[in-house]
């Protein structure tokens, strides 16, 4: 199976860090195919479909779905609006075919969105926990 790698950023419209928000992110995604796509387009993307890593400080997501169902899962992904019963905003960061681009990619854009923030001890030690975490990750 050939797979797309989606980079979302998914940010709550309070503008604050959620942790809640990314063992949720899933049945958020799968809810918004079924409504956006019907129960067709939820079967076919269902077997394919994860959340491979979510950096709630950042709000970065790295999605993988089938090439063959890419596009309904992206359209569906934008038109998200609750994560948890919390608002939210998604954009597309990047798309690609290639697992290892996106977890570049992904480092680069949480890095970027980082950069300006102050964090606390805590914080920073999280952070760095998810960045060890995305860096390990492997498929």
């Amino acid at each position: 199976m050939v797979d797309r790698y989606l980079i979302l950023y998914v940010k709550a419209k309070d503008g604050r860090a959620h942790e809640s928000l990314g063992p949720a992110l899933p049945a958020a995604i799968r809810s918004s195919i079924l409504q956006h796509q019907g129960e067709a387009g939820l079967e076919a993307a269902s077997p394919s479909l994860s959340v491979l890593h979510y950096n709630h400080l950042a709000g970065v997501a790295v999605v993988r779905i089938a090439r063959s169902e890419h596009a309904k899962v992206l359209s569906s992904c934008l038109k998200m609006t609750l994560v948890d019963y919390k608002g939210v905003t998604v954009k597309l960061l990047k798309l690609t075919g290639a697992f290892r681009v996106a977890k570049t990619a992904a480092a680069e854009h949480i890095a970027k969105l980082m950069a300006p923030l102050k964090l606390g001890p805590d914080q920073q030690a999280t952070a760095a926990m998810l960045q060890e975490k995305l860096a390990a990750l492997y498929i």
